[in-house]
């Protein structure tokens, strides 16, 4: 089942479904100013960005959530110095397949999506809830072609 869903997947772009307007945290916004702004948001992770708009890295609330209440932290540390640098980004042209190996192998909820792996431009992020809507979607509609066709 695994590897029938990955083929299904293998046919359709990052860039099929990735979410073009993400909400992203610039690396200079201090602590008090992250916790701010994540509490008016419906989500839990974002993509940290410079100035350029190229991606620093992924900003999960579950991981700074620890430090909320640390006295001294809330004008000295910045998004860029909490972030999680290490989370693989994916290219628009990448298969949504691959996107989801990523996530599987690194258990991540959400991927930055960059122009390029080199000047790692952030143009959007691809979410797991997505691809597994997508990948219903999908099934749906193939569910529906064979039908009409039998």
């Amino acid at each position: 089942r695994e590897e029938y869903f990955l083929n299904v997947l293998e046919d359709f772009k990052v860039q099929d479904i990735m979410l073009t307007d993400p909400q992203v945290i610039n690396e200079n916004m201090k602590f008090s100013e992250i916790i701010n702004y994540i509490s008016t948001t419906k989500h839990n992770c974002f993509p940290v960005v410079n100035e350029e708009n190229i991606l620093i890295g992924v900003l999960k609330y579950e991981e700074i959530r620890q430090f909320v209440f640390e006295e001294g932290l809330v004008d000295i540390v910045v998004a860029g110095e909490l972030c999680d640098k290490k989370i693989p980004p994916v290219a628009p042209n990448d298969s949504i397949a691959h996107a989801i190996k990523i996530m599987s192998f690194s258990n991540e909820e959400i991927l930055p999506v960059v122009n390029n792996l080199k000047e790692r431009k952030l143009l959007g992020i691809i979410t797991r809830k997505d691809i597994i809507s997508y990948y219903n979607k999908i099934s749906l509609e193939q569910e529906n072609t064979a039908r009409l066709e039998f």
